[in-house]
């Protein structure tokens, strides 16, 4: 839900409320991460103009409640275990029209509510985020909704910690490149090439080498969880769903009585993913039709990254999509070239063989190669 005034306090600034409420409470729970929840308000009050034609300056203060799938249910409702409340403050500059320059404070009170196990209270962790944030857009193409000519280059920084204090500590950098070459009047060559670092700082680092404890090292991977690189899904490395690609665990959650069996993704500190794709027009169809295929590799790392094929995790496929006023609407089936143990097996059947509840190996299921992504949007 949305609301905008479009003059507020004249000059051109405007004012939007935005309400938000994803309940999960009719979404499918299948074999991979069980739906999450948000619960989020939030106002951004926009300022143009300011010193210059080219800045502008974003205040957008929110308060939100989520049920976070890589933590712990809590025994709030709806297993609400993340309560965050702050103010994202953003200056936007506009070197050319979509070539721009942001940098962002990001300022939030989190308390993280967790359930270790059935039988014992909820545990609290309640801390400040300090976020600094800097990224841009650079290069050139020919149309920046639909390109079919050009490159373009998006480097980030992030920091927290440091000077800004926070209480969770990292730095992160990486760079995404993407290019397009056109081949024929109706065919295009797109590539994307994505890497990213992530480095704890100070007492974060500590923590998470299991320096201070083990009560404080879970408390920091906690807080780490949303911040580490993850892959997979339809606007990443396709095959997998969201997340699913890489090191991944088994977890068993209980929950009003209902029993789910699920992989949690681990994450990682270093990311790598390329992307292929071939983009052309569908016979006997007109302009707003086009067909795609495609080859999607990704890589996460702990600590270091291995620069070999065989490293990858691959998958291709074939794709159609169908330009509307909002955008493409884009169908990719896509097929796992090298899965993982767990991709082809169901994450019960792993779990209860690994915890020594069957004799039984987990049996393969090929269909588990294939999947299928819809959405909204150019893949990049």
């Amino acid at each position: 839900m949305r609301w905008t005034h479009r003059n507020f306090l004249g000059d051109a600034r405007t004012l939007t409320l935005n309400l938000a409420a994803q309940t999960g409470l009719l979404a499918r729970r299948g074999p991979g991460t069980p739906p999450p929840r948000l619960f989020r308000f939030s106002a951004l009050f926009r300022q143009p103009y300011l010193f210059s034609r080219r800045m502008e300056l974003l205040l957008s203060p929110f308060l939100e409640y989520q049920r976070d799938p890589l933590l712990e249910d809590s025994d709030e409702p709806l297993q609400i275990n993340t309560r965050e409340f702050g103010l994202n403050t953003t200056l936007f500059y506009e070197i050319y029209p979509f070539r721009t320059v942001t940098l962002q404070h990001a300022f939030s009170r989190a308390l993280q509510l967790t359930q270790q196990r059935r039988d014992t209270t909820s545990t609290r962790d309640l801390f400040d985020k300090s976020i600094l944030s800097l990224t841009a857009t650079f290069g050139r193409t020919n149309n920046y909704f639909n390109p079919r000519r050009g490159y373009l280059i998006r480097p980030f920084a992030e920091l927290g910690g440091g000077l800004i204090g926070s209480e969770i500590e990292y730095y992160r950098l990486g760079a995404e490149l993407t290019g397009y070459l056109p081949l024929t009047r109706r065919s295009v060559l797109a590539g994307r090439l994505l890497f990213g670092r992530l480095e704890p700082l100070g007492r974060s680092r500590e923590a998470l080498a299991g320096r201070l404890g083990r009560t404080d090292s879970l408390r920091y991977e906690n807080r780490f969880d949303p911040i580490l690189f993850y892959a997979g899904g339809s606007s990443d490395v396709r095959g997998w769903g969201l997340q699913q690609l890489g090191p991944k665990v088994t977890r068993l959650q209980i929950s009003d009585g209902d029993t789910t069996i699920y992989y949690e993704p681990i994450g990682g500190n270093r990311k790598l993913l390329l992307n292929l794709e071939l983009r052309f027009g569908l016979p006997g169809l007109g302009s707003d039709w086009q067909g795609a295929a495609f080859l999607d590799g990704g890589q996460l790392g702990q600590d270091r990254l291995v620069l070999r094929t065989t490293a990858f995790r691959w998958a291709a496929g074939l794709g159609v999509r169908y330009q509307t006023p909002a955008g493409f609407i884009r169908l990719d089936l896509a097929y796992k070239l090298n899965p993982s143990y767990e991709d082809l097996r169901d994450p019960a059947d792993v779990y209860r063989y690994r915890q020594g509840l069957t004799d039984r190996p987990p049996e393969v299921h090929w269909q588990r190669r294939l999947r299928l992504h819809l959405s909204i949007g150019q893949t990049f």
